[in-house]
């Protein structure tokens, strides 16, 4: 095979995958907003329940409801879904819709 025609396959790949990127983001745009407008109160909520579970009854059942609310928190972490939500919450601001400078660059080069 030529260089050229490498270059022409790796172009036709970047393409494809900036277009599949493109039309996840737009698949997903509902989940990710949903939950940064439910966000405050989804935080808010989970301190009251911690609160009752601390609140309500003997130390040793609050305790153990403790335990387990942070064990099944755990567990959903360590999940696919989980990592998916930490990395999204932990990347501040949303995915720029226009290609990065570095790709501009790239595109007006070649």
């Amino acid at each position: 095979m030529s260089l050229k025609n490498d270059r022409q396959r790796v172009a036709v790949a970047a393409a494809t995958l900036t277009a599949r990127r493109y039309a996840l983001q737009k698949k997903s745009d509902w989940l990710f907003d949903g939950f940064e407008r439910w966000q405050p109160a989804l935080l808010v909520g989970s301190g009251l329940i911690a609160g009752l579970f601390i609140g309500r009854g003997k130390l040793n059942n609050a305790t153990r409801s403790v335990i387990s609310a942070a064990g099944l928190s755990m567990a959903f972490m360590r999940s696919s879904l989980g990592s998916m939500l930490l990395a999204r919450t932990a990347f501040h601001g949303r995915p720029s819709k226009t290609a990065s400078p570095r790709h501009r660059d790239d595109k007006a080069q070649g």
